[in-house]
């Protein structure tokens, strides 16, 4: 029967190596389900323009404690990877039953057809880890973009750029495609540029203690909303009124003396000028004629 092998950890390198044509890619700790060995498996890829036949690498496997527990060099022969294709993943190595904490790769030789490359030169240079997206981001740019994994802020760095699905592609790449998931960096940044710029009303709103806007149904019964459009009566501020003279009521008639105390001065000087103003009229008249006589006799 043949043996199947799980899945036990899996990781990316957190460095690359500036000026190989091969990079390390990254690091799978398997386990059989029957013999409970376990093996590891390791993934490269080729940045040169020239197909590659063949990689020869040593790794050692470390324990807990950082003692090495294994180590050895393999060749991955008859290859044909060419520029930015992944290889060497369906390539397990067993190594040893005893709990394996880290494993360590070093290139050794790389050919292309006959032509063979001594990558020992090459120094690696360690990464910074990518910056993880926030979950809510992450889960709308998988939604949009199809695929899965891409949970981290695509960045350019001096020596390269990561993708969001994690992959680091060096400047000897010359790329803009990632060459594990397939994305468009550029497209890539303005996808999750667009996200977070419908999610800043909401952050600022929650950073500035306010609620989002909800739209409330109205819970008024149809009678009540029916009536809304109706005229309203609005108690206004009552306004300072001429009080009106009350009607007498409860007491006797005035008598003529009364009457007479209680008359209207503005009467009693009408009827004194009925009364006088004829009588005045005709001495003023008088006096005016005999003037006038007067006047023609002395003078004329």
């Amino acid at each position: 029967m043949e043996e199947s092998f799980n899945l036990v950890a899996q990781s990316r390198v957190n460095y690359f190596t500036p000026g190989s044509p091969v990079q390390v890619v990254r690091v799978e700790l398997l386990q059989g389900s029957e013999s409970k060995e376990n093996a590891v498996c390791l993934t490269f890829k080729n940045i040169r323009e020239t197909v590659l036949t063949a990689l020869k690498v040593h790794f050692k496997c470390k324990g807990t404690n950082g003692e090495i527990l294994y180590e050895d060099e393999f060749t991955y022969e008859d290859l044909n990877a060419e520029n930015g294709v992944l290889f060497g993943m369906d390539d397990a190595v067993f190594v040893t039953q005893d709990e394996i904490a880290s494993i360590d790769v070093s290139l050794l030789r790389a050919w292309y057809g006959r032509k063979s490359e001594d990558l020992t030169e090459y120094e690696r240079v360690r990464l910074p880890a990518p910056k993880k997206l926030p979950k809510d981001v992450a889960a709308s740019l998988q939604a949009q973009s199809g695929r899965k994994g891409m949970k981290y802020m695509p960045q350019v760095l001096e020596n390269g750029w990561y993708c969001a699905c994690g992959a680091f592609h060096s400047n000897e790449e010359n790329t803009v495609y990632c060459s594990e998931c397939g994305s468009d960096r550029i497209l890539l940044q303005n996808a999750i540029s667009g996200i977070l710029r419908q999610e800043e009303p909401a952050q600022a709103a929650v950073a500035n203690g306010e609620e989002p806007t909800q739209v409330v149904a109205d819970r008024r019964s149809s009678t009540e909303q029916s009536n809304e459009g109706r005229t309203r009566v609005v108690e206004q501020t009552p306004r300072q009124r001429v009080q009106e003279p009350r009607p007498y009521q409860g007491a006797e008639p005035l008598t003529e003396e009364e009457e007479e105390a209680y008359e209207d001065p503005r009467d009693v000087l009408a009827e004194k000028l009925i009364r006088w103003v004829p009588a005045v009229t005709a001495v003023l008249c008088a006096v005016i004629a005999v003037s006038g006589f007067v006047y023609c006799k002395l003078f004329l």
